[in-house]
């Protein structure tokens, strides 16, 4: 079991942008390649046009989509975010795995 572990946690890690496992910026977030693994802190400030769970996350460096679960969602809320970079049709976005609350 410990060895899985080990495996998962290095597995992880190597996602991490720039080896990194600390959250980065928005400005940071829009350089990285398609697919790439992202923590982001900030809030959700509204909602993307009329698309479904296409939100604006917002830090102090600027805003970016983001695609998240509806149930997740608080507004001008401090959040982090987990997810991956997702550049297609010409949109960047990130799509969110994860939502945690910061107290």
């Amino acid at each position: 079991v410990s060895v899985l572990l080990a495996f998962f946690c290095t597995a992880q890690a190597n996602n991490y942008p720039y080896g990194r496992s600390h959250s980065i910026s928005v400005a940071e977030a829009k350089k990285l390649p398609d697919n790439a693994f992202v923590i982001l802190e900030g809030e959700i400030v509204g909602r993307a046009k009329h698309d479904d769970d296409k939100y604006w996350f917002k830090d102090n460096t600027g805003r970016i989509r983001v695609d998240v679960d509806e149930d997740e969602v608080v507004f001008k809320r401090r959040v982090q975010l987990i997810g991956e970079v997702d550049r297609h049709d010409g949109q960047l976005e990130i799509n969110v795995d994860r939502v945690h609350f910061i107290q």
